[in-house]
């Protein structure tokens, strides 16, 4: 076992020694690469797309050219030698990347291929090292591969990426088959980088079967972490074994959840690390399989939730000085207090049992005349089990068995069994035997087909004795029972809706409301019909929102004939009363875009433009004397109201 206080301090020798595993459990046999040069790269996101037609034509003339140089190679490398470029996977494709434009890669034989209808990158013995020198590395050897689209990958052999800061990068990722993949990282020129090293990256990952094996670095100064997530972790199988001299597994704005399988997170710092995005933080769910996480500051740093039935767990390092504790009933169950620096939890999933069968389909023939042979055509039988799934089974025994002659006259049992882990479970029908010759004696009927609103249904008379069908009959169609009640209101500005519901079969209708012109809704507006004058009152409308019509009307004073003040002595004489309790909208009449301030029956137009009543300017009095105003919430905000002399 990797020990979290000696995993930074000795992470040099660790990861050597990874590595020499590495190099002793695989085949090192490399076939020549041979690549075909595309003249234009696929898409790629750092890369600008082709925005000219003279582009274009340059390239596709370039095309024509390669039919001079078809083929290009790139040399190939001793045993266990590294490349100085990295791979790109993208549409179905593999590329080595040195650069602009990328090359089409051939190599490793059979050792990998794609199916494009599932999606499925299929890896079988397929190993890439991307490596640098003391200069700095080459192409895209800051990773061993880059996997732009969303792949199902399915695993055959040992299959291992390394590269400079990344071993693998990719986006959605779900991972089957029975084989492994290593994805590691290497640099001993620490000097030349400040970055994450991550073995294994992805959008959001998926384990079904198989080994993922991730290795990040633990150089001085800097943050490696094993299997680096960016959504969430979902293990339904497999084995999933990260280290990293920071982080062992990481998941940035996802749960990680654990149904079947083993996960173990060994980190420098942190075995598993719930990032919080936002104030929750993830979690990691434990429904099944097995959780080891070892670090040296902590083993899981957020909440651990533990949904299986039955499980053990053990805390601090079980080698030494470690506590063992069982969560089974009566137990004490697990909470993660942040200081364990190991945690191991080990569900225990109840044996499924079988619970029960059932005859789902009856045979075809159900009835027989003396000396015919069983026929179990049609039989289907259904399974049901402690966990309350179901299945269909098909390796049951009968007695009699199909094909025995049928001898004995009358009603006959056939026992239909399963047996499953030692358990047997039965299931029973008839069949009718009669003698070859007889007189058919009808029986009461039985409905075959039930009537329904529409359709009629169907009464089938059978014989007694031998079950021969004699005649039938029909049932009537019993017709609809709608019930109506009205789903939506009629209003003055839309139609309703009443719906009919059958109360036997719940067929639906709709028909429409015609519009209530006396259920106003929306509420009221006020518009000027007639504006005041000095000689005459003015005329408001109050109309309804919903449908515009004239529901009431008042007066608006007229205006005073003769003022007893000058404009700015009457306005001066208001600022403080206006600054304190706003206007109402009988103050600010809007007709027209003609907006007017009105007071005691004095009238100012402060705008002959206006949209609403919230405004701000000024206008011109007497004597080079103005009135400057700013007016917002309807005159309900006044935010500056003064008469000035310029």
């Amino acid at each position: 076992m990797l020990r979290a206080d000696r995993l930074r301090a000795n992470w040099s020798y660790s990861h050597n020694a990874v590595v020499i595993v590495l190099m002793q459990n695989e085949t090192k046999v490399k076939s020549k690469m041979e690549t075909q040069y595309l003249g234009a790269a696929p898409q790629k996101r750092s890369r600008e797309k082709m925005k000219s037609k003279k582009f274009v034509s340059l390239a596709l003339a370039f095309l024509l050219m390669l039919t001079l140089i078809p083929v290009f190679s790139v040399p190939a490398f001793a045993a266990g030698e590294a490349s100085p470029f990295g791979l790109i996977f993208q549409d179905g494709i593999m590329y080595v990347d040195e650069g602009t434009p990328w090359l089409r890669y051939t190599g490793q034989g059979d050792k990998w291929s794609y199916d494009s209808e599932t999606s499925t990158l299929m890896l079988d013995g397929f190993e890439w090292y991307a490596a640098i020198n003391e200069k700095g590395y080459y192409g895209s050897a800051y990773r061993g591969i880059q996997i732009f689209n969303n792949e199902n990958i399915n695993l055959t052999g040992i299959n291992s990426f390394q590269g400079v800061g990344y071993g693998i990068d990719a986006a959605n990722i779900s991972i089957t088959g029975n084989g492994t993949l290593n994805a590691s990282v290497y640099n001993p020129y620490e000097a030349l980088f400040n970055s994450w090293y991550i073995g294994f990256h992805a959008a959001n990952l998926k384990m079904e079967s198989g080994n993922l094996n991730a290795f990040g670095s633990a150089l001085t100064g800097k943050a490696g972490i094993g299997v680096d997530v960016s959504g969430g972790v979902l293990i339904n199988g497999g084995n999933l074994y990260c280290v990293g001299g920071e982080i062992g597994l990481k998941s940035w704005s996802a749960d990680i959840n654990i149904y079947d399988g083993t996960v173990t997170a060994i980190g420098g710092d942190i075995g598993i690390l719930n990032y919080a995005q936002g104030s929750t933080a993830n979690v990691v769910n434990v429904y099944g399989g097995t959780l080891i996480a070892q670090g040296g500051t902590c083993a899981i740093s957020g909440e651990v939730n533990i949904i299986a039935p039955s499980y053990t767990y053990w805390t601090n390092d079980p080698d030494s000085s470690g506590v063992y504790y069982s969560a089974t009933a009566g137990g004490t169950p697990f909470v993660n207090n942040g200081d364990y620096k190991y945690i191991r939890i080990e569900t225990t999933v109840s044996p499924v049992e079988l619970d029960s069968i059932e005859i789902t389909d009856e045979p075809a023939k159900t009835v027989y005349m003396q000396g015919e042979a069983l026929d179990l055509v049609g039989l289907a039988v259904t399974a049901k089990y402690s966990d309350e799934s179901v299945g269909i089974i098909t390796d049951y025994t009968t007695m009699p068995e199909d094909g025995a002659t049928l001898t004995e006259i009358g009603a006959q049992a056939v026992i239909v069994s399963y047996i499953k882990d030692g358990i047997t479970k039965t299931a029973t029908f008839d069949v009718i035997v009669s003698e070859e010759t007889h007189t058919c004696v009808e029986d009461g009927g039985t409905i075959t087909t039930p009537a329904t609103c529409e359709a009629d249904g169907v009464v089938t008379f059978k014989c007694e004795l031998c079950g021969e069908i004699l005649r039938t009959e029909p049932i009537p169609a019993f017709g609809h029972n709608y019930t109506g009640a009205v789903t939506s209101d009629a209003t003055c500005a839309k139609k309703g809706v009443m719906t009919y519901t059958c109360s036997i079969c719940g067929d639906i209708y709709t028909e429409p409301i015609e519009k209530d012109l006396n259920n106003h809704v929306g509420g009221t507006y006020e518009k000027v019909i007639k504006p005041a004058t000095l000689e005459t009152d003015g005329v408001m409308g109050i109309y309804c929102v919903g449908c515009d019509e004239l529901l009431d009307t008042r007066a608006i004073p007229k205006l005073p004939s003769t003022p007893d003040k000058t404009d700015i002595e009457f306005l001066q004489e208001n600022i403080a009363d206006i600054l304190l309790n706003g206007l109402k909208t009988d103050n600010l009449r809007l007709n027209d875009k003609v907006l007017t301030l009105v007071i005691d029956g004095r009238a100012f137009v402060l705008s002959t433009n206006a949209n609403n009543r919230n405004i701000s300017g000024e206008i011109a009095l007497e004597d080079g004397y103005y009135l400057i105003f700013d007016i917002k919430g309807n005159g309900s905000n006044i935010k500056e109201f003064r008469v000035i002399q310029k």
